[in-house]
């Protein structure tokens, strides 16, 4: 979309801005019922039964991701290889990945009854997204 918007007559900078604004506007009805899913006291345990079982799944190529073990009142999700970063990394547009991580801050940071926790995040020059989900 980006190059298509540049080829059309934006600046790469407007490319990115309208992509990334289209991407965040998509994702807000996702909010509500993340926001509702969150909101059971047993929303952290599902996330450590179903993700690893999705994840193995429908994990494909460009992806390395682990599932330490972790006490019981969290979930935790490393993912030391992405394959967004690798993508935009290809096409020239490496600042794409911060923009594209900050979904998962738009998705989970006011959740009800977790809470959304990392230290790093590849998108914004970390070595890996150590995302976790800890019950509140």
């Amino acid at each position: 979309m980006i190059m298509v918007l540049e080829q059309n007559g934006k600046t790469r900078e407007e490319a990115e801005k309208e992509v990334s604004e289209a991407m965040y506007e998509y994702i807000k009805p996702q909010i509500v019922s993340m926001k509702k899913l969150a909101s059971h006291g047993w929303f952290v345990r599902f996330l450590k039964i179903t993700m690893p079982l999705k994840f193995k799944k429908t994990l494909g190529y460009g992806w390395s991701v682990e599932f330490p073990k972790c006490p019981s009142d969290t979930f935790t999700m490393i993912t030391h290889k992405c394959i967004y970063q690798q993508l935009f990394a290809r096409y020239g547009m490496p600042e794409m990945t911060a923009r594209f991580c900050k979904v998962d801050d738009i998705l989970y940071s006011d959740l009800p009854r977790a809470e959304f926790i990392y230290t790093q995040q590849i998108g914004n020059g970390g070595n890996m997204c150590d995302y976790s989900y800890k019950k509140r």
